[in-house]
């Protein structure tokens, strides 16, 4: 059984594996991990996550599970339609159907389909991820 001091998300307090990138808010002051981003709580790790799926689809017409999935976790890297099939049945919806991230309760819906899917687990409640969620929301 994984422990979560194993799972590279948990430890980085980046449960979404953001690669290294933009400066997001709450990063830690020095950044060990080479290749995904390090944040100093998980509220944070989890905001940037959700504020990448919201600019996800603001800026690029990300409508559906699939096709916010096939920008996040491209197919390069990642089996991406089983990741797509994943999150869909997670959030209870078709792949193919609208999905707008215009709801809160929707974004922490696919936020936390996306971490059980990174980390193989999803250890945080829900008042965690919802205040990650209202981060992304209200910066």
């Amino acid at each position: 059984m994984k422990m979560l001091a194993d799972i590279r998300g948990w430890r980085n307090n980046n449960p979404g594996n953001i690669r290294n990138g933009p400066k997001w808010n709450g990063l830690r002051a020095i950044q060990t991990d080479p290749d995904f981003s390090q944040f100093t709580s998980p509220e944070f790790g989890i905001r940037a996550l959700a504020k990448l799926l919201i600019n996800y689809q603001t800026n690029h017409r990300t409508t559906t599970i699939r096709l916010i999935i096939e920008r996040y976790a491209p197919d390069a890297e990642n089996d991406t339609e089983a990741y797509v099939q994943y999150v869909s049945k997670m959030v209870a919806t078709e792949p193919d159907l609208g999905y707008r991230l215009t709801n809160k309760t929707l974004l922490a819906d696919l936020v936390m389909a996306i971490i059980s899917f990174e980390c193989g687990v999803q250890p945080y409640s829900r008042d965690i991820i919802m205040r990650g969620v209202n981060l992304a929301w209200n910066q």
